[in-house]
């Protein structure tokens, strides 16, 4: 008989949207990919819809994958409390949950039907499209590497969108020595009832109001009640002297933008060691014409 083990080593799609990481096109294991990392499905009630995921096997081997739903639980709140609030699309969908047998090198389109009942409440449903690799050694079946792909469903319909931006600003002081890496912080709250996409522009302009950079805040997802900071850097940079940064936000609806500002002074080392030397070249001056 065989011995059916669990391992699980990757499974990266749960945090990377609470997180705000999910920049990559694809959920990825050491071996295999599932793709694309996120689908987003606006359906009426009493409709039904196709959407596909696509498996493609990186292993040296044929291999078979077992397809799965599950609910997407929500990271901890603005409140700090954890909640399982959220809408799941689990008893909404119907799929073949295998095992597919992928060849080497090959991939598959993996389909789930969307099926939402008349008179379902408008608003968002979410799970997680879970692909586990299952190979077999020795007589022996074992799971060895899981990935996810999210679905995120919106029912049409009347539903809350809200949300604000509850802190900007940059990491550490605004007073800044030498040259690291600026990292502007942006947090954003959904009080909805809906997910939403923020996204936008950082503008760095010097004391005269000279453009001197612009960043870009990419969409990022947050799901209803959370809160997630965004992170945009300058890396590698020559600025000195008195600056101002500004937001300007999507709050992901009704084309709402909302501005923000904060100002910091740059001081480089080597501006600090042209001070240094000036002043212990006054004071030796000095100190001369004093002798005479």
């Amino acid at each position: 008989m065989s011995h059916l083990s669990r391992r699980i080593i990757f499974l990266p799609v749960f945090l990377m949207f609470f997180l705000g990481l999910a920049s990559s096109a694809y959920g990825a294991s050491e071996n295999f990919l599932v793709y694309p990392i996120r689908q987003e499905v606006i359906i009426n009630p009493g409709e039904n819809k196709d959407v596909f995921f696509t498996i493609a096997n990186n292993l040296a081997t044929d291999s078979s994958f077992l397809i799965g739903l599950e609910n997407l639980s929500q990271v901890k709140s603005r409140g700090g409390k954890d909640s399982s609030a959220l809408n799941s699309v689990v008893q909404f969908t119907t799929f073949d949950s295998g095992p597919v047998r992928i060849g080497k090198g090959q991939k598959i389109k993996i389909p789930i039907r969307i099926s939402i009942p008349a008179g379902v409440t408008p608003g968002g449903y979410y799970g997680v499209v879970t692909v586990t690799n299952q190979s077999d050694s020795l007589g022996q079946t074992k799971i060895s590497s899981a990935v996810g792909s999210a679905l995120f469903v919106r029912v049409s319909g009347k539903v809350t969108e809200k949300g604000e931006i509850v802190n900007f600003g940059l990491s550490g002081k605004n007073f800044i020595f030498g040259n690291p890496p600026l990292n502007f912080q942006t947090t954003f709250s959904n009080t909805g009832n809906i997910y939403l996409n923020p996204y936008g522009l950082l503008e760095i302009k010097n004391i005269l109001g000279q453009r001197v950079k612009i960043l870009e805040y990419k969409p990022w997802s947050v799901l209803p009640g959370a809160s997630v900071m965004k992170v945009v850097s300058l890396p590698n940079h020559s600025l000195w002297g008195y600056y101002q940064a500004h937001l300007y936000l999507n709050l992901g609806y009704e084309n709402k933008v909302w501005q923000r500002t904060v100002s910091f002074f740059v001081v480089p080392w080597w501006l600090l060691a042209l001070v240094l030397v000036v002043l212990v070249g006054l004071i030796i001056f000095f100190k001369l014409k004093l002798k005479k």
